[in-house]
This record gives C-alpha cells, structure tokens and sequence, in this order.
C-alpha cells in the first residue's frame, strides 16, 4: 500500500474575463492485491477504481506487470500534471 499524489490544472475565469489556472492536488492510497490496483482517495474513503488488469495497445487484456504500471496508469487516466 503507498499514498500518491494526483494534481489537476483547472481553470476558470475570474471577474475580469481573465483565465486563472489552480492546481488541485488529491491524495489517493492505492494497493496491487492479487492482480487487482484500487485507488482510494485519502480524505474520504471514497474508492475510485478498482481495475482487475491493465490493457494492451489493442485494447486486450493482461495482467498488471506490478504496481508502478498500474500507478502511472492512473496518473495518465486522471490527467496528472504533476511529476
């Protein structure tokens, strides 16, 4: 088990028309038990995925080669913008 951080731009406008970009940081505890990845955000319980394997180019299946893969899976997943 281990604790990422995910971080999200999001933009707005302000009262002058003007665009304001806020990053938006969201931790997340995430495990790779018997092939399956879970994502549970820290702060709520809430959990955000559970994904029983990881997905070849064509869109097959196959199993999670270890926990790096499915994390940075995630990150991509979630529009990640930090490291």
């Amino acid at each position: 088990m281990a604790v990422i951080t995910i971080t999200n731009d999001v933009i707005s406008t302000d009262s002058d028309g003007e665009e304001i970009t806020t990053e938006v940081s969201t931790n997340y505890t995430v495990e790779l038990v018997d092939g399956t990845f879970t994502a549970t955000e820290t702060e709520t319980g809430i959990v955000e995925i559970i994904q029983p394997w990881d997905f070849e180019p064509d869109g097959s299946r196959i199993e999670w080669a270890d926990s790096d893969t499915a994390v940075a899976w995630f990150k991509e997943n979630n529009n990640h913008t930090g490291d």
